[in-house]
């Protein structure tokens, strides 16, 4: 395992344990290094969302979308974000 892949891994270890400020810090930190890591935008997107930060939560599953088309949970997250938002 690569050493961005080791650090993401242990960021979504903490995203996974409920310590979402930790996973917040750790996940920004990468991403100021790798601003066009796919990955790391869905993640950052999807935990924005999980804090009700909804703008912030779209603007970043809409630019893992754009980086990587192909990255199928961004996009089921971003639905996720439209039917909130509609409710």
């Amino acid at each position: 395992m690569d050493a961005l892949k080791e650090k993401i891994s242990l960021a979504f270890q903490s995203h996974m344990a409920g310590d979402l400020a930790k996973a917040g810090e750790q996940y920004a930190g990468l991403l100021n290094q790798h601003p066009k890591n796919s990955e790391l935008l869905y993640l950052l997107g999807t935990l924005r969302y999980q804090l009700g930060d909804l703008p912030r939560a779209h603007k970043f599953l809409e630019e893992a979308i754009a980086i990587e088309p192909s990255n199928l949970q961004a996009m089921m997250n971003l639905l996720s974000f439209f039917k909130t938002k509609d409710s």
